[in-house]
């Protein structure tokens, strides 16, 4: 789960993402244009604050801001080195990803680590942060040392895009 995804994404690197995924440069002059000298306000009652430059994220309820969201999720994922393609059946590590949410699969420890390593550091390189208090590790074996900020659990169901997929029986921190 990636913590506050619209408001911290890097700009320039969402621009050179962008250009790297083909999208036309007059498109991308046109999104930069109305990014760009970007200042708010804040209205508390009748309220108004001194204006305030903002230099990261894109503009919430902006009708591109979804889009834009989804494309620096996507040059995270891409830049993490986990193989998309085929399904766990096929490889050891398999990535599933739908808004701001993820789920790493993995057949070993050392895998999924790997994995959760890589998409962390390429998800503080376009800005975002995976938020900590959300995000949990399920593992079926006797070593459940991954991240020592993760919270561990022997799960019955787990939520995942609003759906029951596995209800936490136990639910600890690594020691």
């Amino acid at each position: 789960m990636i913590k506050s995804a619209c408001d911290s994404i890097y700009r320039e690197k969402l621009f050179c993402a962008m250009m790297e995924f083909g999208i036309p440069p007059k498109l991308i002059r046109l999104v930069e244009t109305t990014m760009t000298n970007v200042q708010c306000s804040v209205r508390i009652q009748s309220h108004l604050s001194e204006p305030i430059s903002t230099t990261c994220g894109v503009r919430q309820c902006d009708a591109l801001a979804c889009i834009l969201f989804n494309i620096a999720f996507e040059k995270v994922i891409r830049n993490s080195d986990i193989q998309t393609r085929r399904t766990i059946f096929l490889k050891t590590v398999q990535i599933l990803a739908y808004a701001d949410e993820i789920d790493i699969l993995s057949r070993t420890i050392l895998g999924l680590k790997e994995a959760f390593l890589n998409l962390e550091k390429s998800a503080r390189n376009m800005g975002l942060v995976i938020n900590q208090e959300k995000t949990v590790y399920m593992y079926i074996g006797e070593d459940t040392t991954l991240h020592q900020d993760l919270a561990v659990g022997n799960y019955v169901n787990l939520i995942f895009i609003g759906s029951c997929v596995i209800v936490i029986v136990e639910n600890k921190r690594p020691t």
